[in-house]
């Protein structure tokens, strides 16, 4: 009787335990701060998936010459895209790449394509050229902007692969010096 006794009251306060345990562990998740993403906070998923859509949107409804440079463009931000470590970084070039996404291809596009067809390709805009050749010109400034950022990206990695060689080369170029303080 004495054993079965005990057997419960080891239980019951096991039991307790794990209601103790429960309740802190709920009490604690409570104290501490929740990070709520800011609603204009990006990721790298979210700016690939918005530049994807808008490919998707405006795939047919523009000629292959703009297609073509859009193609470059786009390119050149999915190929860096993966080695930005925060896309929400106020550095320069990663501001540009996401306004170029979230703002600029979206806004210049929408703009020429509010135009008819016929305007596009025939009416005179500024200094006798059509909306066309000036759309041109436009997504030929993103697109040598994001091929410099590209380039600026890949020259920080290199400088990153150059200093690692130097450490390498400094810490295993005498690979017995190490062996000789022993």
């Amino acid at each position: 009787m004495e054993t079965s006794v005990i057997v419960a009251m080891l239980g019951v306060i096991i039991l307790l335990f794990v209601i103790v345990g429960l309740g802190l562990s709920i009490w604690w998740d409570e104290q501490q701060p929740v990070k709520k993403p800011t609603p204009d906070e990006q990721t790298e998923d979210k700016i690939r998936q918005t530049l994807i859509s808008f490919f998707d949107t405006i795939d047919n409804e523009v000629p292959m010459d703009v297609r073509a440079k859009l193609v470059n463009i786009r390119n050149s931000i999915l190929d860096v895209l993966p080695r930005i470590e925060d896309i929400n970084s106020s550095d320069s070039h990663i501001h540009a790449i996401r306004q170029t996404v979230l703002m600029y291809l979206p806004e210049t596009l929408d703009n020429y394509l509010t135009l008819s067809r016929d305007y596009v390709m025939n009416s005179p805009l500024q200094g006798g050229k059509t909306a066309h050749q000036l759309l041109l010109e436009q997504l030929d400034l993103l697109d040598q902007e994001m091929k410099n950022i590209a380039k600026s990206i890949d020259e920080a990695d290199s400088q990153k692969l150059l200093i690692q060689g130097r450490f390498l080369e400094e810490r295993f170029s005498t690979p017995t010096h190490w062996l000789e303080q022993e």
